[in-house]
């Protein structure tokens, strides 16, 4: 396992906050203000999306809430740690999935930014408290 390490959390919230604040900015202009608010929750959600497949990808379990220790996820193995990231990237892929199929809904129907962050807020609360089960575990293999 590679060493313990936040500089890729700290890269990608560095992004993060540049993109939040430059995109609106770009885009203030160009399209109406209830698909602005899309655009920058669909923007909120693809950053989420981009932490849980940094951590998918490094293995970086512990930086999760609730997860495992920096240790336990070392002494884990890698498969726990693939298994464990894979569950909660699923989780939130899946919000993604549910987002998607709601902002046609929204545009269609005119609906107002306080409803879309409502929706949004409901998805993303939904999907971390579906994570809130998973249990971080070393597989069988890599115990003996």
């Amino acid at each position: 396992m590679k060493p313990k390490t936040y500089k890729p959390l700290v890269i990608w919230f560095i992004a993060f906050v540049a993109v939040m604040c430059v995109m609106p900015a770009l885009l203030a202009f160009r399209i109406p203000d209830a698909h602005l608010t899309l655009v920058t929750i669909t923007c909120v959600y693809l950053g989420l999306l981009a932490l849980f497949l940094i951590i998918h990808a490094g293995g970086y379990v512990y930086w999760i809430n609730g997860g495992p220790t920096y240790e336990q996820a070392r002494d884990a193995g890698e498969q726990a740690r693939h298994l464990y990231s894979l569950e909660h990237l699923c989780r939130f892929a899946l919000a993604g999935i549910l987002w998607m199929i709601y902002m046609p809904f929204s545009i269609i129907n005119d609906w107002t930014a306080w409803v879309d962050i409502l929706a949004f807020g409901v998805i993303i609360l939904g999907a971390a408290r579906s994570t809130m089960h998973i249990k971080f575990a070393p597989s069988k293999e890599e115990q003996a």
